[in-house]
């Protein structure tokens, strides 16, 4: 039975599925960044 986790699942990605990952992961930080900001920016 494999080990089926997110770390063992990026690992076996090819490569272009494993650049669309990290422009989605960098998109989430940075969108989350702006939320974060704002929601102190308001207070």
């Amino acid at each position: 039975m494999d080990d089926v986790s997110v770390l063992n699942l990026f690992l076996e990605a090819g490569i272009v599925v494993k650049i669309v990952m990290l422009i989605l992961f960098i998109a989430s930080i940075l969108s989350w960044i702006v939320i974060v900001e704002r929601s102190i920016f308001r207070k």
